[in-house]
C-alpha cells in the first residue's frame, strides 16, 4: 500500500547530506553576457565573442525598428500586443494533410510571425496573419525563442508543408525555413552552445538552456537537416552543410559543460552560464544544480552518434554512473490525501530521479519562487509543488537502452 511518507525519510541515503532547514540563495545569480564579460576573455576567444554580441545587438536593433515602422505606418502609438489563445502547431498530422489548402493557409499566418532576425516566440495565435504593428507573440518580452520547442516547431510544420506542397506555391515558405535556419545557426554562441532567447535579452535568457531540452531539439532538428531527412529532402546541400557544421559544435559544447569530478564527467545543469559554462541558476525555484531530467535527454542523444569517439563514450558511461548512483527507488510521485504532488512511499515501483540535484553532494534540492532551497519539498509552497516537476523517471528509459548502445560501441571495436 502506497504511504505518504517524510521526504527525508525516502531519502535515508542522502540524510547525512541533508540540509538543516531550507535557506535563501543570493539573486539574481546568474550574470549575463555584457561587454564587459567578453572584454575579460583571452585574446584566442575574445574576437568571436565581439563578433556575436555586436551581430545580436543589430539584430535586437532590427527587430525594433520594423516594429517601429509598422506602427507608424498604421497610426498606432505602440506595439499592439496579441490577445487570442496561442495555437500549439501540430507536426504529426497524417502526410496528405499537408498538401491541403489549410495547411498551406496555416503555414502562412505562421510565416506572418517570424521575427526579423528569423525565429519564432513560443506563444502565438496561429488562427490569423498577424498585422503590422503587432508583437511577435504574446510574450513581448521575449525576441525569438527555442524555450519550449519554439523555432524548432515552427520550422518542421514549415518543413512538412514545402515537403507536400507543389515547389510553385512554397516560394515564400522555402525563403521563411532557410531563414529561419539561419537564425538559429546565427544564435549559437562561439563556443557551440544556444542562449533560451535571441537576440540576446540578458538575465539567465542569456545562459546555455539544456532546460526542457532546448538545444538537444535545436541538435536533433539539425541532424534532420544535415542528413535531408525525410521532410528535409528539399534543403540545398550548402545549407545542409552548414546545419551539420553547427551541430558538430553543439556536440563539442555539450561535452565541455558536463560537471566533472577529479576528472571524470557526471551530469549536466539545467542551464550554464554562456562564458565560463558553469552551471547557473536561472528563475528563483531554480538553482545552480545537476538536473537528472535534462541529463538524461543529453545521454539520450550523446547515444546517437555514430562512431562515438572516446570522450564521448567516457561522457555517456560518467552520466550512467551518476544516475545509478541518484536513483531513488520504491517510490511514487503524487497526490495523496490532498497533499499536493509528494514523494510516496511505494514497494517495486521506481526508480525515480529528484529533478534538481546538489552539484557536490549529489542530494536532491528544492526551490520556491522566494530564493529559498530546502532539503525536503514538503517544506516548499504547495504553488511550487503543483506546478512543477521535481521528479522525473527519465534516467531509467536511458539505463535500458544501455545493454543496446554498449554492443553497437563494441561492435565498432571502440
Amino acid at each position: 500500500m502506497i504511504r505518504l511518507l517524510s521526504a527525508l525519510a525516502l531519502l535515508a541515503p542522502f540524510t547525512a547530506l541533508a540540509l538543516d532547514a531550507p535557506f535563501t540563495r543570493e539573486r539574481p545569480g546568474y550574470a549575463p553576457v555584457t561587454p564587459e564579460r567578453i572584454a575579460s576573455l583571452a585574446d584566442g576567444s575574445r574576437a568571436a565573442w565581439e563578433a556575436y554580441w555586436q551581430q545580436s545587438a543589430h539584430l535586437a536593433a532590427a527587430d525594433v525598428a520594423v516594429l517601429e515602422r509598422e506602427r507608424s505606418a498604421a497610426g498606432t502609438p505602440a506595439p499592439t500586443p496579441t490577445t487570442e489563445t496561442p495555437e500549439r502547431l501540430n507536426t504529426r498530422r497524417p502526410p496528405a494533410w499537408y498538401a491541403s489548402t489549410e495547411a498551406l493557409d496555416l503555414a502562412r499566418r505562421v510565416m506572418s510571425y517570424q521575427t526579423p532576425a528569423g525565429g519564432w516566440n513560443k506563444a502565438n495565435p496561429y488562427v490569423r496573419v498577424r498585422s503590422p504593428g503587432e508583437e511577435f507573440g504574446r510574450e513581448a518580452r521575449y525576441r525569438g525563442t527555442f524555450d519550449n520547442g519554439a523555432t524548432v516547431t515552427e520550422l518542421r510544420f514549415l518543413a512538412r508543408v514545402i515537403s507536400a506542397q507543389p515547389e510553385a506555391v512554397t516560394t515564400d515558405l522555402r525563403a521563411a525555413f532557410e531563414r529561419g535556419l539561419r537564425y538559429v545557426i546565427a544564435a549559437q554562441f562561439p563556443h557551440g552552445g544556444w542562449p533560451q532567447v535571441y537576440p540576446l535579452t540578458g538575465g539567465y535568457h542569456d545562459a546555455v538552456t539544456f532546460n526542457d531540452d532546448a538545444i538537444v531539439n535545436l541538435l536533433t532538428l539539425l541532424g534532420d537537416v544535415a542528413a535531408g531527412r525525410d521532410t528535409f529532402a528539399f534543403v540545398p546541400a550548402e545549407t545542409r552543410q552548414a546545419a551539420q557544421q553547427s551541430r558538430e559544435r553543439g556536440l563539442a559544447c555539450i561535452l565541455a559543460a558536463q560537471v566533472k569530478r577529479d576528472g571524470r564527467p557526471v551530469a549536466w545543469g539545467q542551464q550554464h552560464d554562456a562564458i565560463t559554462l558553469q552551471p547557473c541558476a536561472a528563475r528563483a525555484y531554480e538553482m545552480a544544480s545537476l538536473s537528472s531530467s535534462e541529463s538524461a535527454a543529453l545521454v539520450t542523444l550523446l547515444m546517437t552518434v555514430r562512431s562515438p569517439t572516446p570522450e564521448v563514450i567516457a561522457a555517456i558511461e560518467g552520466a550512467l554512473a551518476w544516475f545509478e548512483r541518484t536513483a531513488i527507488p520504491d517510490v511514487a510521485y503524487q497526490t495523496v490525501d490532498g497533499v499536493p504532488r509528494q514523494l510516496v512511499a511505494a514497494p517495486g515501483e521506481g526508480p525515480l530521479w529528484s529533478r534538481m540535484i546538489d552539484l557536490t553532494t549529489d542530494r536532491p534540492v528544492f526551490g520556491d519562487r522566494d530564493y529559498t532551497v530546502h532539503p525536503s519539498l514538503e517544506t516548499v509552497s504547495a504553488e511550487r509543488r503543483r506546478g512543477y516537476a521535481w521528479y522525473t523517471d527519465r534516467p531509467a528509459d536511458v539505463l535500458k537502452a544501455v545493454p543496446a548502445w554498449r554492443a553497437g560501441v563494441a561492435a565498432t571495436g571502440k
